[in-house]
């Protein structure tokens, strides 16, 4: 039995320019469409790359003000949900423009959000398990991902 496997694309960058020396949180998108499109995060300190899946936030229909990313569930919110008020406060935004930036369709901008959270919660939240990688392999990563860029 095959199972479709992702191709992934680059899309941007949310982190630093020289993400090898620095950290970055990079932005890629499946092109089968399979897969949702992932945040990969790469730490520079700790030489870690974690993978956040951007799942689509939607409003719980029953729910005022609260946010799910569960499509079999939909009245279920996120775990952040309750929280999302004064996570859009530590961060300077309003909870409506986060709420956006999350239920947004564009990948870029639901990565914005995501970021957010994560600034917010700590990465670890949203990928208990990153990849420990050496400068070289950080490297030989970073470089097979610039060579996709169309």
């Amino acid at each position: 039995m095959k199972t479709n496997q992702p191709v992934w694309k680059y899309l941007g960058n949310l982190g630093d320019a020289t993400p090898l020396d620095y950290g970055g949180a990079l932005v890629m998108e499946d092109t089968t469409g399979v897969y949702p499109p992932e945040l990969w995060i790469y730490d520079a300190d700790t030489r870690e790359r974690s993978t956040v899946i951007l799942e689509p936030v939607k409003p719980c229909p029953e729910l005022p003000n609260q946010y799910g990313d569960n499509k079999f569930h939909p009245n279920h919110p996120a775990w952040w949900s309750d929280k999302l008020a004064s996570i859009a406060e530590t961060a300077g935004m309003v909870p409506e423009e986060l709420a956006e930036l999350l239920c947004s369709m564009e990948s870029m901008e639901r990565a914005h959000g995501y970021q957010v959270l994560i600034a917010h919660h700590g990465v670890f939240e949203f990928d208990q398990y990153p990849l420990k990688l050496t400068r070289k392999e950080a490297g030989e990563w970073l470089e097979s991902i610039s060579k996709s860029l169309v």
